[in-house]
């Protein structure tokens, strides 16, 4: 498992790449063209992450509704990618390790049947959604 240093890098990273395409898609959300998703150009059939992107665009746009229709997974990743950076950044200046504590945490957690479970019905569910809606 990544700590420290390493852990603070790739959340970086992560976000930084993740704010690009965001700024770049942007103006773009509406528009139909080849999704990024190698899953779904591939088999044909949606990832639990697909429309993402265009869940944080209607977000971004004040469209919640639609934003929770395209994919409800947006909200959160979107919650993460503006906590996670700001915890990193954080870090990095105080030495503390919170990222690092809180990464832990989670991973404590989820060895827990009774929070991996139901974790882990969400994600199918939301693809089961995914897949009958025809994102």
């Amino acid at each position: 498992m990544l700590q420290g240093r390493k852990l603070h890098a790739l959340v970086l990273l992560a976000t930084l790449a993740s704010g690009i395409w965001l700024a770049f898609n942007l103006t773009r959300y509406e528009e139909p063209g080849l999704t990024p998703c190698l899953v779904k150009n591939l088999s044909g059939y949606p990832c639990p992450a697909c429309g993402s992107s265009r869940s944080f665009m209607a977000i971004f746009h004040g469209h919640f509704e639609e934003a929770f229709f395209i994919n409800p997974f947006g909200f959160l990743s979107l919650a993460l990618l503006l906590i996670l950076p700001v915890l990193t950044l954080s870090d990095l200046f105080t030495g503390k390790q919170r990222l690092n504590d809180l990464v832990n945490r989670v991973n404590t957690l989820f060895t827990k049947a009774h929070w991996y479970l139901p974790a882990i019905l969400l994600v199918v569910g939301n693809w089961i959604w995914n897949i009958f809606k025809g994102l």
